[in-house]
């Protein structure tokens, strides 16, 4: 990944692995991001983030960061899944972006979860 996206741009990549991946390491070309540095940090100076499927996308896109899904990514809707986008990035508008996350906040609990409260329980929390 980090050759293909060298063919597009020569600004530096930040390579954030999950910290819970034990086995990750440092990858030549990149500057590598890891706990206690956070993800907010990473985004701050990013031009676009760079994701398979990870929860990253969702906080890039509510940072206003253009986001390039290579797997089953949630945001996928929104993002490009085409490295060769990073010369020409889909910037999605706040339109978008409040449908997309209406879409994904609708799917967040099944009927049965919602009938017992589990929803609001959650809910609650951020509210207090």
């Amino acid at each position: 990944v980090v050759e293909e996206i060298r063919k597009h741009t020569d600004r530096e990549i930040v390579y954030r692995p999950k910290h819970s991946w034990q086995y990750a390491k440092p990858l030549p070309g990149t500057t590598y991001s890891r706990p206690p540095r956070t993800l907010k940090e990473d985004l701050r100076n990013a031009r676009v983030a760079v994701t398979h499927g990870s929860n990253s996308c969702v906080e890039a896109i509510l940072s206003g960061i253009p986001v390039i899904t290579l797997g089953p990514a949630i945001a996928a809707p929104i993002c490009s899944s085409d490295l060769a986008d990073i010369s020409a990035l889909k910037y999605p508008g706040d339109e978008t972006r409040h449908q997309w996350l209406c879409a994904v906040a609708y799917s967040q609990y099944t009927t049965e979860e919602m009938a017992v409260g589990l929803a609001w329980k959650e809910l609650k929390r951020w509210l207090q």
